[in-house]
């Protein structure tokens, strides 16, 4: 499914970001190679969510933008 989102937007695995609520959502993201975010108020803990992978779970809306960007900082940078 992100494969196939990533294709239609022709988007790069190193410039993109997964973020999700569960440990399937961050487990499809590193299955695709992209960064798997997780945030902590959805479905699952943040601690399933690390336990998959998630590189950092944010815990508000505003902790997620400091880390998304971040990210854009590093990708424009590379």
């Amino acid at each position: 499914m992100l494969h196939a989102a990533m294709a239609a937007c022709d988007a790069d695995p190193s410039r993109t970001v997964m973020i999700g609520d569960t440990a399937h959502d961050i487990q499809m993201a590193i299955n695709a190679g992209v960064l798997p975010l997780g945030v902590a108020w959805g479905f699952h803990t943040v601690e399933e969510q690390l336990a998959a992978g998630a590189r950092h779970v944010a815990r508000s809306f505003n902790e997620l933008t400091v880390v998304l960007d971040g990210f854009a900082d590093m990708t424009r940078a590379a």
